[in-house]
């Protein structure tokens, strides 16, 4: 018998509902978390502090702690988080997080990121004390990778530099393509952060089976200093917000007479905030009736309540804008060195650059200041909201080079602003002449997870067969 389906719309819509299901289910974990131990060090309160975890997948995030709710026993909190997983599984990375004034590490749990793989419709409970430590990844490096310990950076701080070489590298006399990439303790290692791009295992597959050219590839491990190198600006932050709805309440909407945005609302007994560039709620700590701090972004707000209503004074210490001297020790320090030390390509054609979120930003910036020296550059998740969006000024002032390759990421799911600043980037580049291509990745979050699935594209965009085109 043959069923026409459009006399069917009921069968239908319930064929499309089964897939849809099917496609992304819901996982609850239950976890209980043991606070016994702070409170024994007498710095964690059950009355003043809460406690909750961050994570890099959703519902979880780095910037906001998902709260947990006291149980009946004393010291012990309890949270049950529902995470969608679109595949089989998936990998989260986590860690407590206090919520509180004077805690140490600003309340962050030490050590190592925990690690949980999560499976499809799996139930489970995940008990966890303030004082266990996720235990230490072994090394997972493949293939063969040079690290240089604490190589002089000039005025900047000392870094490791981990260098990956190709198979064959030892027994031929090839000279080879290099990509240099930041945050370059991300790339190789999970010993080093306790997540990576597994960059040395795609290559050594890709390369293996001829899918790739053979190339070296450069991690530029980064330092505390990590903001101020990767920033092209000093960025000055200070606004006064107007509260623009429900004046005579300090929640809602406020407004710059620029138009910047500011999103407040209360939850239990503190403030959480949207700031300017972000599209994550963000807890702040109360430093008096009137004063309270976002520790995350270093931001100090004061409130302000007249007759014309509520206002808010929001500014942090200037901060940024060492990524010229940092671009500076890339071309005049590092390449140098690695062109006289390894077989390598040094001209632009087989020269590339790239990086992730802040590494994303000074790839761009110091990339198409220097096309001469780098053509591929790889842009993944930039955090254009830096200094004002100052890039898309900053593009308009640059000529293109016609030789030049960009390839530019995104993942759907980083937040609408950062998609919205991408999108914009791209079509700026395109319009004012720039090779690009760029990749949207639906579902995918600001992560290392989300950034090791792209590894082999990436090493196809840089030495693939298609390269040239």
């Amino acid at each position: 018998m043959t069923i026409r389906l459009k006399q069917y719309p009921i069968l239908i819509l319930v064929l499309l509902m089964v897939a849809l299901s099917c496609k992304r289910q819901s996982t609850v974990i239950t976890f209980e978390l043991d606070m016994r131990p702070a409170i024994a060090e007498g710095w964690f309160s059950t009355d003043n502090d809460q406690v909750g975890l961050r994570g890099d997948q959703q519902p979880l995030s780095w910037s906001e702690t998902y709260l947990a709710n006291a149980t009946n026993a004393d010291g012990i909190y309890s949270l049950k988080i529902p995470f969608s997983i679109a595949g089989d599984s998936l990998e989260l990375s986590y860690k407590i997080k206090t919520e509180g004034a004077g805690h140490p590490e600003e309340g962050w749990q030490t050590g190592h990121n925990h690690r949980l793989v999560l499976y499809k419709g799996q139930q489970q409970t995940v008990k966890l004390s303030w004082d266990t430590q996720a235990p230490q990844p072994s090394s997972s490096i493949t293939g063969n990778v040079d690290i240089l310990r604490q190589f002089d950076s000039g005025e900047l701080a000392r870094r490791d530099i981990f260098i990956y070489l190709p198979p064959g590298y030892q027994s031929s006399n090839q000279h080879y393509d290099v990509l240099y990439m930041h945050d370059g303790q991300n790339l190789f290692d999970a010993a080093s952060t306790g997540q990576e791009w597994g960059l040395d295992e795609v290559a050594e597959d890709l390369i293996t089976s001829g899918k790739i050219a053979p190339l070296i590839i450069v991690g530029i491990g980064n330092t505390s200093n990590r903001m101020d190198e990767y920033t092209p600006t000093r960025q000055h932050w200070s606004y006064n917000f107007i509260k623009v709805d429900n004046k005579n309440e300090v929640a809602g909407h406020y407004q710059t007479d620029t138009g910047e945005a500011l999103q407040v609302k209360t939850q239990s007994d503190t403030l959480l905030v949207i700031i300017p560039g972000s599209d994550e709620w963000q807890r702040l700590e109360a430093r008096s009736d009137t004063s309270y701090y976002l520790p995350r972004a270093g931001i100090h707000f004061t409130f302000q309540q007249d007759k014309q209503g509520s206002t808010i004074h929001a500014s942090k210490p200037p901060m940024g804008g060492k990524g010229p001297l940092y671009e500076n020790f890339i071309l005049n320090q590092l390449k140098p060195y690695i062109d006289s030390t390894y077989r390598t390509n040094p001209s632009a054609e087989h020269t590339s650059l790239g990086g992730s979120s802040l590494g994303g930003l000074i790839s761009l910036y110091a990339g198409l200041r220097h096309p001469e020296t780098f053509q591929n550059l790889l842009i993944l998740s930039p955090s254009l909201w830096w200094d004002n969006k100052m890039m898309f000024d900053w593009v308009n002032t640059i000529e293109p080079s016609s030789h030049q390759r960009i390839w530019l990421y995104i993942g759907g799911a980083e937040g609408e602003e950062t998609v919205s600043n991408v999108r914009a980037m791209k079509q700026l580049l395109i319009d004012n002449g720039w090779q690009l291509q760029y990749k949207e990745a639906e579902h995918e979050q600001h992560n290392e997870t989300a950034w090791k699935k792209q590894a082999a594209n990436i090493l196809h965009f840089v030495a693939g067969n298609n390269k040239a085109q």
